[in-house]
């Protein structure tokens, strides 16, 4: 009843479940013109988050989610009946590691994504399904593109992985093929040459570096990490054991 059906200028137009019902079940015009249709102020959920609090239907995901799978108690309901709100019962930002799938459970647009906010409908996008690389677990996301320009991270639904679920460094690692990128044309060697010469050698003649890897790094990444410190004669390369310890020295070898 309350919510404002402003679908041509809303960001979850096209993929609103809403929308979709209102479509196949719903009527040609409303019947609720004689009312009034509360407003709701609008909550800082942090800079992943845009929400519309008008726009909510009250139907408690967001809640649950934060409850049963992020285990925190950030959200909730206040109020009774008309006046009835879902919100942080203390104004506070969401700190969860995968408080993104907060925006793929809102089914209406009062929860949905600021980084990507007003970018791009979801018939403009092409779906590319893969597997995450952000860490170890091998999550299955849908990447979205237009044209060469990738959009938009989701995730896909494997029981036996990632369940329906990803985190916010797999939603919005995006950003990282916009922003910090080498721009021009640069081959390796004239990279790993700009690198060296950056760095300040010991008396000794080693390189001035210590190369520290986690202890789920890949074997690849841990191969070029051993190439670039042969090659240049580094100090060192540590192999760390995600205790706070370091279980291999190679010393540069």
């Amino acid at each position: 009843m309350n919510h404002p059906l402003d679908c041509p200028i809303c960001d979850q137009g096209g993929e609103c479940d809403l929308q979709d019902q209102t479509m196949a079940y719903g009527g040609d015009r409303s019947r609720f013109y004689h009312t009034y249709k509360r407003g709701v102020e609008d909550k800082d959920c942090g800079p992943l988050i845009q929400t519309i609090m008008t726009r909510c239907i009250s139907c408690s995901r967001c809640v649950r989610f934060a409850s049963e799978v992020a285990g925190e108690g950030s959200l909730g309901m206040t109020n009774r009946g008309v006046g009835v709100e879902v919100g942080t019962y203390i104004p506070k930002l969401i700190r969860s590691e995968i408080s993104g799938n907060l925006i793929d459970l809102c089914p209406v647009g009062a929860l949905t994504s600021k980084p990507y906010a007003f970018k791009a409908r979801p018939w403009e996008l092409t779906d590319t399904d893969t597997v995450d690389t952000m860490d170890s677990v091998g999550s299955n996301v849908r990447v979205q593109t237009r044209g060469n320009e990738v959009l938009r991270v989701l995730p896909v639904k494997n029981d036996d992985i990632n369940q329906d679920w990803i985190t916010d460094k797999t939603r919005f690692c995006l950003d990282a093929f916009k922003t910090e990128r080498l721009s021009g044309e640069i081959n390796e060697s004239d990279l790993l040459q700009s690198l060296v010469d950056n760095f300040s050698y010991s008396d000794e003649g080693r390189l001035g570096v210590q190369i520290v890897l986690g202890p789920h790094v890949d074997l690849e990444t841990l191969s070029s990490a051993e190439a670039f410190s042969s090659r240049f004669n580094a100090n060192s390369l540590l192999v760390s054991d995600g205790k706070g310890g370091l279980c291999s020295d190679w010393g540069g070898s």
